[in-house]
């Protein structure tokens, strides 16, 4: 049984990446809304749940749980910074957002040569 955040089942990486486009339909699919308890549930083998790579392996070690990447590459996702716009400017910020710049062109670059 698939557990994941409250939300529509497409926008659900695991839905629409893997069972969607395979046309399997889980029998139940149960919704938590904070991590520590979806894992719980992992952890005692009631489900499984798709989390960030980060996130599931640092509380791998607190829990009886496994991380492995969906798919042979795992699956990449886009991160968003939310922030006010006068926050925008300051250092702090700037050292953050700066080198994510590149690192997303330089991705960007490296999937379009892989493709031709």
């Amino acid at each position: 049984m698939p557990i994941t955040d409250p939300g529509a089942t497409d926008r659900v990486a695991i839905y629409t990446r893997f069972l969607l486009p395979a046309g399997v339909a889980p029998l139940q699919h149960k919704t938590i809304e904070t991590t520590d308890i979806m894992l719980q549930m992992v952890a005692s083998s009631r489900g499984l749940a798709a989390l960030p790579r980060w996130l599931a392996q640092e509380d791998a070690a607190k829990m009886d749980v496994v991380a492995v990447p969906l798919g042979p590459q795992g699956i990449p996702r886009p991160i968003h910074l939310g922030s006010g716009e006068a926050d925008l400017q300051t250092d702090y910020l700037q050292d953050l957002v700066e080198p994510t710049r590149y690192s997303s062109a330089q991705a960007a670059i490296t999937t379009e040569a892989n493709q031709v």
